[in-house]
């Protein structure tokens, strides 16, 4: 979150290196490809294991190797869902945090070398966690459809028209308390943390 926009800032073209939206917009969509090439095998595992709890199946992580056919396949099923997902919510919260620093900034006059203080931040990190409820829930959801059905469910097309006709909209948020919660809790931690850490990298950087 720090070190990438500095590698964009210092090798992009020059039109775009004075830019902070284009560093962060590279930098979410950079992140979220290695998240999610690390992240989909406990997501695939995260899926199954969910899902035969609920069928009150008991099932171990033995059983699942012996019920693949192909193991690195099947751990990465949905790859493409999750990197949607992550890209989404990557880009989205870089740029949110941007957006709503610049204007705390102007509003109570904040240097730039100066970090902003955490109580200013409270609000905007309630902001942010509300606004990527809505706007990531419908991917997440898509992401854990495609990793319970694989091949017979994998279009994206398909896989929307199914969710609606079982539940209409609400299929794309169903667990949205849980994952405000979850959001809540990431941007009130990440926005501050993001914020002390920029400013000390501008501090080593002599900025």
């Amino acid at each position: 979150m720090v070190g990438l926009p500095n590698f964009y800032a210092t090798h992009l073209p020059l039109t775009m290196r004075a830019n902070k939206k284009m560093q962060k917009l590279f930098t979410g969509i950079s992140i979220a490809m290695i998240e999610g090439l690390l992240l989909c095998p406990f997501e695939r595992l995260k899926t199954f294991f969910m899902t035969v709890n609920a069928q009150h199946k008991q099932e171990t992580f033995k059983s699942y190797y012996s019920q693949s056919n192909n193991l690195v396949a099947d751990l990465y099923r949905g790859v493409g869902g999750l990197i949607a997902r992550q890209t989404v919510a990557w880009v989205y919260f870089l740029q949110a945090d941007l957006f709503m620093k610049q204007h705390l900034r102007q509003l109570y006059n904040i240097p730039q070398n100066q970090s902003i203080p955490t109580l200013y931040l409270i609000p905007a990190s309630a902001a942010i966690a509300v606004i990527s409820t809505i706007i990531i829930m419908p991917f997440d959801n898509l992401k854990t459809q495609q990793q319970l059905h694989g091949k017979n469910q994998s279009k994206y097309s398909l896989i929307v028209k199914n969710i609606y006709s079982q539940a209409g909209i609400r299929g794309f948020f169903v667990g949205w308390r849980l994952r405000f919660a979850l959001y809540l809790l990431h941007a009130g931690m990440t926005v501050d943390v993001l914020e002390r850490l920029e400013a000390l990298s501008r501090k080593l950087r002599g900025e």
